[in-house]
């Protein structure tokens, strides 16, 4: 837009020149003025009053040119008055040649046009040419694709929120339906495949982060004569209640995992010895409120966390607390046998 204004002028100009080259001292400057194509108004630099104006302009804008040359320029541009005088001002002092203003029309219409406009000295003082380019179309089309760069933008932003919104949704979903698969329904507790995955994805974590690891396994003895004298409604409350006194004295980072019908195993951290026989202690006063019947048997195994280790043969440490809680039940059994002696 700027070049083509700045055509326009230069084409003002040649046609000058070649006046002057050609012998033709008189030039017919007013005819070359009325006649172009392109809006021209000239300008009183102090006033804003429009001194002429080509058929262009008329054409334009919707007025006469005699209309046209009794209007001030303050009456077409849509600034206020102080603004409009201002940038004469520049102009005349060739500060800002170069102007997109708003003009209104005959019909009350609004086009933007580029306006340039340069100072001429005359007998009167400073007077503007000024050529004016209608320019809205170009301004119309870049709003529209403004627009519509901006609804691509939106548009891709939304999908992105609905993907990261669905993603999420799923994530958690994911999450969900798997801690939901790895709990055994009736105790809350943790089941035995969720035993090996956390092993198999917590072995670096718990090699780095933790000082100590205890497994203990669980069996309830006497268990079958609960469900036979007193039903299975009787029998699950017992091991929920075994489950519950678990959680009470451990930590939330320790975890409970039923591995069996009535076979627990708890994984303790950082725990010292006198920690976990007191925890045992409590535990078994603990469940002897929930019932008479049903006694504990357990094996506590201990974990080496090593800086040579590197993982958990998860198996070997179950079967060895196997072997020290049958142990402890044979010991109990013993003990039991005595008494009745």
């Amino acid at each position: 837009m700027k070049k083509k204004g700045i055509l326009v002028c230069i084409l003002v100009l040649l046609i000058l020149f070649s006046n002057v080259v050609f012998g033709q001292e008189e030039v017919d400057f007013s005819t070359i003025f009325h006649n172009h194509g392109v809006p021209r108004l000239i300008i009183d630099g102090e006033t804003g009053k429009i001194n002429y104006a080509n058929k262009a302009s008329a054409q334009f804008y919707g007025y006469s040119i005699e209309t046209l040359e009794n209007m001030t320029i303050q009456e077409i541009n849509v600034l206020e008055e102080d603004e409009v005088k201002e940038k004469m001002q520049r102009a005349a002092y060739q500060e800002e040649n170069e102007y997109i203003f708003e003009h209104r029309l005959a019909n009350g219409e609004v086009r933007t046009v580029q306006v340039y406009s340069y100072p001429v000295i005359d007998a009167e003082g400073i007077i503007l040419y000024s050529v004016i380019i209608d320019i809205t179309s170009e301004i119309l089309l870049e709003q529209s694709l403004a627009r519509t760069n901006r609804m691509a933008i939106y548009l891709v932003l939304s999908l992105c929120i609905a993907i990261l919104f669905f993603t999420s949704i799923l994530y958690i979903n994911k999450e969900k339906y798997k801690k939901i698969a790895n709990l055994d329904k009736l105790t809350g507790a943790y089941n035995r495949r969720c035993l090996y995955e956390f092993i198999n994805e917590n072995t670096n974590y718990i090699f780095k982060s933790k000082d100590s690891m205890h497994l203990i396994l669980f069996d309830l003895n006497d268990f079958k004569k609960v469900n036979d004298l007193y039903g299975h409604d009787e029998g699950d409350r017992v091991l929920k209640g075994f489950v519950n006194a678990l959680k009470k004295y451990s930590h939330k980072e320790d975890m409970t995992f039923r591995i069996g019908g009535d076979e627990f195993v708890l994984m303790l951290f950082d725990k010292k010895d006198q920690d976990i026989t007191q925890l045992l202690t409590n535990i078994e006063i603990e469940f002897g409120r929930v019932t008479k019947i049903s006694t504990l048997s357990y094996g506590v195994v201990n974990i080496p966390l090593t800086k040579s280790s590197s993982s958990i043969d998860i198996e070997t440490y179950l079967k060895k607390s196997d072997e020290l809680m049958y142990a402890h039940k044979n010991e109990i059994k013993k003990k039991i046998h005595d008494h009745k002696k």
